[in-house]
C-alpha cells in the first residue's frame, strides 16, 4: 500500500494513491448523460486524489491486521464537499474548522485511530469511493469466496465508522449470501460483539443458519448425520461447531430450535463436540478453562442439555486456587 506525502507548503506529491491500488481494476462506465458524467468525473477524481483537499490518516493501535501498515499509517485523498457525506467526518471536519485558529487551510489532515482488527485498506477504500458514486458494487460483486468474509466485514467496519447507513444495509446483504460452512466460524468470531451497525441482524440470521441450515447441508452432502457418530457427516459438523465461540455454541446446542431429533442426540453431539474442544485446549497449552455439559432429566427443576465452563484461578495469576464456575445462559 503505498502513501501521498504531505509537503510543508501544503501541496501533494503526484503519486499513486491507497484509493488507486484498491480500486485499480473497477471500471469506471462511459458517461451517457450529464448525472453519470458527473459521477463518473467525481469517482475518477477519487481514484487519481486529483485537486484533494483532505487527507485522512488512519492509524491502526494494534497488530493481527492481515496487512502491513505503515508507520505513519495508511492516507487517503479525498474532497471535502463530498467527505461531509459522511457524518462521522462531518463532524471531525467541523471540530477541526471551530478549533483551529489559522484560518483557510488549503489541505486539512484529519488522524482516525483505530483499534478494529477488521479494518482493512480495501474496506475502508470501498466505503470512501460510496461517497463519490455506487461503483464499488463491482468489488463486493466479484470477491472470491476464500476473501468474502475478510473483505465484506472490512467494508461493514468501515461503513459503520463512517456512519453509511445504505452502505451497512447493502453490505448486509452481501454477508447473508456469503454465510456458508465455509465462512460460519470466521463471521461467528468477527460478530461475537456487537460492533457494527446490523450486527445483531447478522447475529440472528447466522443463529439460524447453525441451528437448522447447516443441519440440512450437511445432511444433503455428507448423508446420514443423526445415530451416525462415525458418518462423515457427524465428523464434520462436530469438528465445525468445536471453532465456534463458546457463547456461540452454548446459545446453539441449548436452543429449542437446533435441528436434532432427540435429547439424547443433542447431550451425545454437545459431549462429541466438547472432547474435540478439550483436546485442543491441551494441544495449545490452554489449562485454564474446563467445558462440561449437563444432562437434566424429567423430574428436575431444568430438563434438557446445558454447557458449562469453568474457569481455573490460581496463585500464578495473584488469585486463589479455588475453581469459580460460570454457567452462561442461552439467549435464544
Amino acid at each position: 500500500m503505498k502513501m501521498n506525502d504531505v509537503q510543508p507548503e501544503g501541496m501533494i506529491r503526484k503519486q499513486r494513491s491507497p484509493q488507486t491500488d484498491d480500486h485499480k481494476f473497477v471500471p469506471v462506465p462511459s458517461a451517457i448523460n450529464t448525472s453519470e458524467a458527473i459521477c463518473s468525473h467525481l469517482y475518477s477524481s477519487y481514484l487519481t486524489g486529483q485537486y484533494a483537499d483532505l487527507i485522512v490518516r488512519f492509524q491502526f493501535k494494534q497488530t493481527g491486521h492481515n496487512f502491513q501498515s505503515p508507520v505513519d499509517g495508511i492516507l487517503y485523498k479525498l474532497h471535502k464537499i463530498i467527505a461531509i457525506r459522511s457524518p462521522f467526518l462531518a463532524a471531525l471536519l467541523m471540530d477541526h474548522d471551530a478549533s483551529n485558529n489559522d484560518g483557510y487551510q488549503q489541505i486539512t489532515t484529519l488522524t482516525i485511530s483505530t483499534s478494529d482488527a477488521n479494518l482493512t485498506p480495501a474496506g475502508l477504500g470501498v466505503a470512501f469511493g460510496h461517497l463519490y458514486a455506487p461503483y464499488y458494487h463491482h468489488l463486493l460483486q466479484g470477491q472470491p469466496e476464500e476473501s468474502q468474509a475478510t473483505f465484506y466485514s472490512s467494508v461493514l467496519g468501515a461503513s459503520t465508522l463512517l456512519q453509511l447507513s445504505d452502505l451497512c444495509q447493502i453490505v448486509t446483504g452481501y454477508i447473508k449470501q456469503s454465510v456458508s460452512s465455509d465462512s460460519i466460524v470466521q463471521y461467528a468470531l468477527i460478530f461475537n460483539d456487537n460492533l457494527y451497525q446490523n450486527s445483531q441482524e447478522l447475529k440472528d440470521f447466522m443463529f439460524t443458519y447453525l441451528c437448522n441450515g447447516i443441519v440440512t447441508e450437511t445432511t444433503e452432502k455428507y448423508g446420514l448425520l443423526w445415530d451416525n457418530e462415525n458418518g462423515k457427516a457427524y465428523q464434520f459438523l462436530t469438528n465445525l461447531f468445536a471453532e465456534l465461540p463458546f457463547e456461540w455454541l452454548k446459545s446453539i446446542i441449548e436452543s429449542k430450535h437446533f435441528l436434532v431429533p432427540r435429547e439424547v442426540n443433542r447431550f451425545t453431539f454437545a459431549k462429541h463436540v466438547v472432547e474435540i474442544r478439550t483436546r485442543q485446549n491441551q494441544q495449545n497449552n490452554n489449562f485454564l478453562t474446563e467445558e462440561n455439559v449437563l444432562f437434566s432429566f424429567a423430574g428436575t427443576n431444568q430438563q434438557g442439555v446445558t454447557l458449562v465452563r469453568k474457569t481455573k484461578l490460581n496463585k500464578s495469576m495473584g488469585l486463589n486456587n479455588d475453581t469459580q464456575r460460570r454457567v452462561w445462559k442461552a439467549s435464544q
